[in-house]
């Protein structure tokens, strides 16, 4: 079988290029005689045009000198002569170079033997040659004529042939590509046959078993084979793809098994990659934080040192509170730090119980007052509802912290304001500054942890503390969101239930969640 399929192949193939071969060898043929045919045609005109301008040019220049209608030079009329008998001898070569047939060859001769007797009389007319007997002027007009209508006989013929010729060779041109496309059309019909017929015992079965192939390539192995018994090379083909159906099964599992770790460890690394680059950019951040605290605390002890006994209750007093807020500072830094751990743990909880959101608010304003008397923070909290299920430790810290970065971010403007509303189920609390705002681009990351805006440039800060507030927002089953204009202030919006469905344990107690406030 597998000889039989060769043999039909090669064949065809030797046929295709045998009749491609000839095929081309016949239109090539035609269609360069067709192109030499017109070339000589396209040439004899030309040649024949020419040689007739030449007659007409020294013909007008004898009538001119005949008739004395202007005064003309010798030396122009040799000048003129001259030209067109040049241009005379290059048509008259041109045309016997170009003759298509005898009988135009012989009416070139006699047209070339009557412009030679022309010429000499034209000469001697025109004083150009010297000689004992002059032309009779009746003569000359006689071969003047004889020889205008020669070449008019000359030009008929050279056309009449010339279509003649051309319209046989595209005849017989045509004949040739009619008897080559009736030879290929008969023995494409036979292929053709052959063919059908070769795929009724041999196609059929590859094309179905191609088919088969194709579903197993797009992972459907719920595929039959037929034809298995076969002891040809059909069956030991259908055999092998029967036994790579089996393969593939395997491999197929194996790959979905091997496609879902690699996605896992791909979000694994991508989240264990995002999480160094926040920790890294963290612990500078926090580093330089922990350096101004520090700072604080050592340069005050130092000066209290030194001037212990000249220093009155006041500086004393002065200096202690500045220790105790840098290391309630730094205190507010390491509970960020702590909470968010237990918030990627999964550890930070809230427990909502009924309490007085009025009052919790008020108290965030007035402690935010004592501790930073540069600003003034003011309420408006009428519209509240009395009874709130929320948990005061976490309320307190989000307040708490929305009121230290308004402060913060305003460092040329002293009003901060809060205000608090209901809406049907939820209640609304906004804090409000006029400070140095952000641009829109800086909205869109900014409860992201480790972010800072590029307006709180040298102003201290790790970049937690709304990421921080969102969690707890969040958990309240609330939203925060925020309104800002580049130097015109900013304004944060929180959205909570009234009532939350959530009441869940604390595993650990945020007990100091007042010192996150410095975030």
């Amino acid at each position: 079988m597998r000889s039989k399929i060769f043999m039909s192949i090669f064949a065809a193939l030797l046929l295709g290029v045998l009749l491609c071969g000839y095929m081309y060898f016949v239109t090539e043929k035609g269609i360069h005689k067709v192109e030499e045919i017109t070339n000589k045609t396209f040439q004899t005109v030309k040649y024949a045009e020419a040689f007739h301008n030449s007659f007409k040019s020294i013909d007008t220049l004898t009538n001119r000198v005949l008739s004395m209608t202007s005064f003309i030079t010798k030396e122009e009329i040799k000048d003129q002569f001259d030209i067109s008998h040049k241009a005379f001898a290059n048509a008259s070569k041109g045309m016997s170079d170009y003759s298509l047939s005898p009988l135009i060859q012989q009416k070139f001769e006699q047209l070339n033997h009557q412009k030679e007797a022309w010429l000499r009389d034209s000469k001697l007319l025109l004083g150009l040659e010297k000689s004992e007997t002059i032309p009779i002027l009746e003569i000359y007009k006689q071969r003047q004529e004889n020889l205008h209508h020669t070449l008019d006989e000359f030009l008929s013929l050279a056309k009449k042939e010339t279509s003649d010729q051309l319209l046989l060779s595209e005849k017989e041109l045509d004949n040739t590509l009619l008897t080559t496309f009736v030879i290929t059309l008969t023995v494409s019909i036979v292929f053709t046959l052959f063919a059908f017929l070769l795929a009724r015992g041999l196609s059929k079965p590859l094309v179905n078993l191609v088919h088969t192939a194709e579903q197993l390539a797009t992972g459907n192995t719920d595929v039959t084979f037929t034809q298995k018994d076969r002891t040809d090379e059909i069956g030991a083909v259908v055999r092998a793809v029967a036994g790579f159906r089996d393969g593939v099964i395997d491999r197929l599992s194996l790959q979905e098994n091997f496609k879902l770790q690699t996605e896992e460890l791909k979000e694994a690394l991508s989240k264990e990659k995002e999480l160094n680059e926040l920790q890294s950019e963290f612990v500078s951040m926090a580093s330089h934080e922990f350096r101004t605290p520090l700072a604080i605390i050592d340069a005050s002890a130092r000066r209290m040192e030194r001037r212990k006994e000249k220093l009155s209750s006041d500086d004393i007093s002065k200096r202690t509170q500045k220790i105790h807020n840098a290391v309630s500072r730094m205190l507010g830094l390491i509970e960020s730090t702590l909470m968010v751990a237990r918030a990627d743990k999964g550890k930070l909880s809230i427990t909502p119980k009924e309490i007085n959101l009025t009052e919790l608010i008020e108290q965030c304003c007035e402690n935010q007052n004592e501790i930073i008397t540069s600003h003034i923070v003011t309420h408006e909290l009428e519209e509240l509802p009395d009874l709130f299920i929320g948990d005061q430790a976490a309320l307190t810290q989000i307040m708490t912290n929305l009121l230290s970065n308004a402060v913060k971010y305003s460092p040329d403007n002293f009003m901060i304001e809060v205000q608090g509303w209901m809406r049907e189920t939820d209640v609304y609390i906004s804090v409000k500054d006029h400070g140095l705002g952000m641009d829109e681009e800086d909205l869109s990351n900014l409860f992201g942890r480790f972010f800072r805006a590029k307006t709180s440039t040298g102003i201290p800060g790790t970049g937690i503390g709304l990421n921080l507030v969102r969690t707890l927002v969040e958990m309240h089953e609330g939203e925060i969101s925020a309104q800002s204009s580049l130097g015109k202030g900013s304004t944060f919006t929180i959205r909570l239930p009234i009532k939350g469905e959530n009441s869940t344990n604390i595993d650990q107690e945020p007990q100091s969640l007042k010192y996150a406030s410095q975030m």
